[in-house]
Order: structure tokens, then C-alpha cells, then sequence
């Protein structure tokens, strides 16, 4: 498959590596690895400008082929080599649950959702930085299944090394491989432009190119 544009991929330590590529999903194409480590491997889509993200809503799917760890960065610090960000994952074997990568986050972090191997699950992660402190919300359900009406998860950085912006990412480990698709960006009560990026759908073959355009003013989204 090809490299999107944009997306910077990096092992556990932030250090450069190429692991994510645009495959086929079983449905559509989808932002994807066949990595098989222990250790996580992040992609980042660090267009410009990343690091002043902030105040934002991240949505869209992913599934695995297997019980492994799968996940979502928000707020990361990752392009800027970086081991911080805020982190909806699942470990093998375990459920859905925000945690803090290289800071802290208090509060319901669980969502009590335990994903299926082979079956996508839609998401939608909310993040707002105020002077207090940073508030993320968080909810995944299985795709098909009415989207929740409240959030699963509510959890709150009021910590010294607390994040106040940065880049979306997604994370993988272990067995099997994992698929990320129509990841969008939308800004939440801020000026910051909408980001959209949405891998082609239809059928193979996996090579395609990628580009960005801009859909209007606010928002820029791949096709």
C-alpha cells in the first residue's frame, strides 16, 4: 500500500520508523499495519501546524484482526519526538480506557467496551483545555449499534505537566493486523481549522495516491 501524506510513523521511543501504509480493510481502504511487536508503533498526521491543535473532536473507526492492542492519540507530542499525549487504547484481552503518556489523567477511565477481533468499532473522543486544567471524554461502540447518548469515559489533567495541544495518532501492537478509518478532526468552540482524513474506499488494487485539498475554508481532507 502507499504512504499518506502527512502521516509520520514512529516506534515506542518516537525514533522514525515506516510501519503504517494505506491497506485493505476486508471494506474499504483504511490507515493500516501489519506490525506483529510487543512494543507499540504510533503514526501521527503532522500536517503543519500540529502542535498548536487543541480544543478539538476526534471520530472514526478501527478494528483489529486479532486481541491486541489498538488505539488512539490525542493531543501528542510524538512528531516533535515527544513520548506524551493522551491515549484511548485497549491491551489485549482488556477493554476500552484513557490513560496519560507522559502525564497524568484522573477520573472514569474506563469506557467498558471490549472489542471483538475482526468487527470495526466507531469512536468519538472529545478534548478541551482550560485554565484549570484538561478535560477528555471519550465513548466507542460497535459500528451498526446506535452511537451512545453519553460519554463512556470523563477524565481530567489538572497535573504540572499537564498537555495543551498537539497532534492525532494512532497506535498498535502485537498480533495481527489493525485498521484505522475516516478519521476526522473537527475543532470544538475554537478557531483552529477542521482536519479531515479519510483514507479511499472501495475495491483493491492498495496502491493509491494521496493528496490534500482544501473542501472549504475550515476544512482540508484526503481522497
Amino acid at each position: 500500500g502507499a504512504d499518506p501524506t502527512f502521516w509520520l510513523d514512529q516506534a515506542q521511543d518516537a525514533t522514525v520508523q515506516d510501519d503504517f501504509k494505506v491497506l485493505w480493510a476486508g471494506d474499504s481502504r483504511a490507515l493500516g499495519t501489519e506490525y506483529s511487536g510487543s512494543d507499540p508503533v504510533y503514526s501521527h498526521y503532522a500536517i503543519p501546524g500540529w502542535a498548536a491543535w487543541a480544543n478539538y473532536e476526534t471520530t472514526g473507526r478501527l478494528k483489529t484482526t486479532d486481541d491486541s492492542d489498538i488505539g488512539l492519540m490525542i493531543y501528542s507530542g510524538y512528531p516533535a519526538n515527544q513520548a506524551s499525549g493522551y491515549l484511548l487504547s485497549r491491551q489485549p484481552g482488556g477493554s476500552f480506557k484513557l490513560a496519560g503518556v507522559g502525564s497524568s489523567l484522573g477520573g472514569d477511565l474506563g469506557l467498558g467496551v471490549t472489542p471483538q477481533p475482526g468487527s470495526w468499532y466507531r469512536f468519538r473522543v472529545r478534548t478541551a483545555t482550560a485554565i484549570e486544567g484538561v478535560t477528555v471524554w471519550a465513548k466507542v461502540w460497535l459500528e451498526g449499534q446506535p452511537e451512545p447518548n453519553q460519554w463512556q469515559a470523563l477524565a481530567h489533567d489538572t497535573g504540572p505537566n499537564r498537555l495543551t495541544g498537539g497532534a492525532v495518532g494512532v497506535r498498535s501492537a502485537g498480533p495481527g493486523p489493525a485498521y484505522f478509518d475516516e478519521l476526522q478532526v473537527t475543532p470544538i468552540n475554537s478557531p483552529l481549522a477542521a482536519f479531515v482524513a479519510v483514507p479511499n474506499h472501495g475495491p483493491p488494487p492498495l496502491a493509491v495516491s494521496m493528496s490534500n485539498r482544501a473542501v472549504n475554508a475550515n476544512q482540508f481532507q484526503w481522497y
